[in-house]
């Protein structure tokens, strides 16, 4: 724990206290950083393989009917998944990801099949819901309440990590040795094998899970989410992080779309260049406003992230219809920073209010909201700028319909994050039971 007396002498003195406790986290939290990597390098490895015309030909059409099964059955599954937790435990659900996952990537690596590969990417989203909810429910276990913001912006950190090299390994596989694609696939699948052993060794249970109640199972699970659902600290978070979120859809969405017409040529590689130093800035923006939240309070930085996100999109979208991107690096750099203060605040701001009974129901309707976000967000940008919306002059679709569109959810969330109730813009609010000392060191 933080020493008050001494976090009230100098922000110095603070700063080294709160690294130190970092240091001295549970190994279960370390384990499971190491694991959500994982999952996201070879993830992201798998994704940049499939979508690349080298490795996979196949019309608009396919390629949606190939993709869009995987968010969907990690939507329809990660509140399961999270009531899971509840009731059996989370290393059984965390472990059940590693192996769900590498199966997904083993059976890539032997099909190009428009018919199987979409049930592939079902498995693939089954398991991410797994990794998910199981993980942020063992980080919100075990960490201390004062370092939620910490704890949660490393988290964000390796996911982001495991985004950008994995989709940057598959982008330079494809461009170097496109023939070893397949040999990639059965490499993540080995990898991922491994963590599924080495977690269910390794990693420490870190609830036991409900009492058994009468009726059921499936009775149990909808009453798990219903309860949650009627939690008004719940009722008032998780509406204003849809926008945001779709935001974050749009810059996902299109970043992959920017990295994806670039090639390993002369005027690709700043280009590129440029894209990973924003992604730089993101990764640094998680721990490190993940820490101010813990010591300033979650609602600034949520602000802060949902005012960055807008502009941050706004000036990518006019730099790169431009040819500009280059000459506006410096200043997406700095929003990046910006970007990287919404998830770690919110993640923290819920593992705050989380009873431990049902935190995996209420990290599973988070991550409901997170997977409707990044569908929804890149879908109402696709038919902004393709002026697709009835009613609407031309004049307010395209680049300038969605820089308005941007704005309005940006808004929408400021003005919903400014009403959030005093006690949710705290430092720290704790209504989980605190864990025993020895579980996870």
């Amino acid at each position: 724990m933080v020493r008050p007396s001494l976090t009230d002498k100098t922000g110095v003195v603070m700063t080294r206290i709160r690294f130190r406790e970092v240091l001295k986290l549970p190994k279960n939290i370390y384990y499971t950083y190491l694991g959500i990597f994982m999952l996201r390098l070879f993830f992201y490895l798998s994704l940049a393989i499939l979508q690349n015309p080298r490795y996979l030909s196949v019309s608009g059409m396919e390629r949606f009917l190939i993709f869009v099964p995987y968010p969907v059955a990690e939507l329809l599954t990660v509140s399961f998944f999270g009531s899971l937790c509840d009731r059996i435990g989370r290393k059984p659900i965390f472990v059940l990801s590693f192996l769900l996952d590498a199966l997904a990537i083993f059976f890539y690596g032997f099909t190009k099949s428009p018919i199987l590969l979409p049930l592939i990417s079902a498995l693939f989203g089954m398991g991410a819901a797994a990794s998910v909810t199981s993980s942020l429910v063992i980080i919100s276990d075990i960490s201390p309440s004062e370092l939620h913001g910490s704890t949660m912006g490393i988290y964000d950190a390796m996911a982001l990590a495991g985004l950008g090299g994995g989709f940057g390994g598959g982008f330079i596989l494809m461009e170097v040795a496109p023939r070893y694609a397949r040999t990639a696939f059965l490499l993540g699948s080995a990898v991922l094998l491994g963590m599924t052993v080495f977690s269910y060794f390794v990693i420490q249970e870190t609830f036991e899970g409900a009492p058994k109640k009468e009726g059921s199972f499936a009775k149990a699970l909808v009453d798990d989410i219903v309860t949650v659902l009627k939690d008004k600290d719940v009722q008032h978070i998780l509406p204003i992080w849809i926008p945001v979120i779709c935001l974050y859809g749009i810059v996902l969405n299109f970043s992959e779309q920017l990295a994806h017409d670039l090639e390993l040529n002369r005027e690709g590689l700043p280009l590129l260049i440029v894209l990973a130093s924003i992604g730089l800035a993101i990764f640094v923006g998680f721990p490190l406003h993940g820490y101010l939240s813990d010591k300033f309070g979650r609602k600034p930085f949520l602000i802060l992230g949902m005012f960055s996100f807008a502009a941050f999109i706004s000036i990518l979208v006019y730099a790169s219809h431009n040819g500009l991107l280059l000459q506006f690096a410096p200043i997406l750099f700095l929003l990046g920073l910006g970007c990287g203060a919404f998830p770690p605040a919110a993640l923290a701001l819920l593992a705050d209010i989380v009873e431990k009974e049902h935190a995996g129901a209420t990290m599973g309707s988070y991550s409901v909201v997170y997977g409707i976000g990044l569908i929804l967000g890149p879908f109402l940008a696709g038919i902004t700028l393709d002026e697709r919306i009835p009613g609407i002059p031309k004049s307010y679709q395209g680049l300038t319909g969605l820089i308005i569109l941007v704005w309005l959810l940006g808004a929408i969330s400021i003005i919903g994050t400014l009403y959030l109730p005093d006690h949710l813009a705290k430092k720290h609010v704790t209504k989980k039971q605190s864990m025993p000392a020895s579980v996870g060191k």
